[in-house]
Formats: structure tokens, sequence, C-alpha cells
């Protein structure tokens, strides 16, 4: 019992790392646009932040286990999979230092936070494996539990 709660806490805790991650990546992208400085070398730097606040959007709906994100984006339903986007997106953060001082240090504490947030996705894939691998096959029997009921609902009279 003492196990299951510490898993209880252990994922209460990464949905909450989650939710700040993909607010923080949002935030960050609609800051970048107000602190946007083209020149015509850098058209991504349009594009860039667009991605930061698409991403972030993503993420948060995955963990909201929104039904569209999680079918299409099956690798964000485990740890590996989300620890190894949450670093491209620290990555994608640190792309681009343009902008004052401000603008650099913010992106390296954003960048080293997103780092450190899937490095702790991946460290725990590796590491708690038998509590993980019990997590994903109860997601599973869940989700084949909704869709047997959902195909049985279909053939009911209404």
């Amino acid at each position: 019992m003492g196990g299951d709660q510490r898993g209880s806490g252990l994922k209460q805790t990464l949905k909450i790392f989650n939710i700040i991650v993909s607010i923080v990546l949002m935030v960050f992208g609609v800051f970048r646009y107000f602190n946007l400085s083209l020149s015509i070398d850098q058209p991504w730097l349009v594009f860039q932040p667009a991605y930061m606040i698409l991403f972030g959007i993503i993420l948060l709906l995955s963990e909201l286990k929104v039904k569209f994100i999680i079918d299409n984006l099956r690798f964000l339903s485990n740890y590996i999979g989300r620890g190894i986007f949450i670093i491209y997106l620290s990555t994608m953060v640190t792309g681009n230092l343009s902008g004052g001082d401000l603008m650099k240090y913010v992106s390296i504490i954003i960048a080293i936070f997103l780092l450190a947030t899937g490095i702790l996705y991946i460290f725990i894939q590796c590491c708690c494996r038998d509590k993980v691998e019990e997590d994903e096959k109860k997601l599973l029997d869940d989700e084949e539990r909704g869709r047997s009921s959902s195909k049985d609902s279909q053939y009911q009279i209404r």
C-alpha cells in the first residue's frame, strides 16, 4: 500500500512538473515574440516562438489526457518518450540566444529546467522500471476497457 501511495505521489509530482513545463514554454514563446529582433539572415526566428507555443500546448494536452493527442502522439504517453521530447524542447529554447542579457539568462534557466525534467523522466524509466511497467499496463488496460465499452455502445439501441 505504501508503494502505491509513493507511486501516486510521484505521478502527481510529474503531472505538476509537466503542467509547469508546458506553461513556461508557452509563456516563453509569447515573450519571445515581444522581444523579437528580426534580421534578414535569420528568418526562422519568426517561427521558433510559434513552435514553442505549439509544443507547450501539445505537452499540456497530453498531460490532460486529450484523446486525440494520446492516440496520435503515443510517445508522449510513456516516460522515455516524454523525457526525450522535453530534452528536445530544451534545445529549442537555447537554439537562439538573441536579445538582451536578461533574455539570455532566462533562456538558459528555462533550458536547464527543461533538461532536468527530461532527464528525470528518462531516469524514472530506467531506474523504476517495475513501477513504470505496472503503470503503463494499467493505462493500456483502461484504454482497452474504454474501447470495448465504446464498441459495445455502438451496437446498443438508443
